[in-house]
């Protein structure tokens, strides 16, 4: 801890963003990550958890994503 909790985020293309696990089931990363004009969202598709150069811990599938209710580009 903390390091296992932060990862990388795979979006479609293989593009990745970094996010953080802030629950058991919930990642955060920064919206305009998820995004290329501020209004559609790209879905993403893995998370690794602890990734580094010997690899990572654990990895999930993506299933849900959204924007914060507030969020303006």
């Amino acid at each position: 801890m903390p390091w296992r909790t932060i990862g990388q985020l795979i979006l479609p293309g293989n593009s990745s963003r970094t996010a953080t696990l802030v629950g058991p089931r919930l990642l955060l990363t920064a919206a305009h990550c998820l995004t290329d004009d501020g209004v559609t969202l790209i879905m993403p598709e893995v998370f690794y958890a602890g990734n580094d150069d010997q690899g990572y811990i654990a990895s999930a599938n993506v299933f849900a994503a959204e924007f914060a209710p507030d969020y303006s580009p």
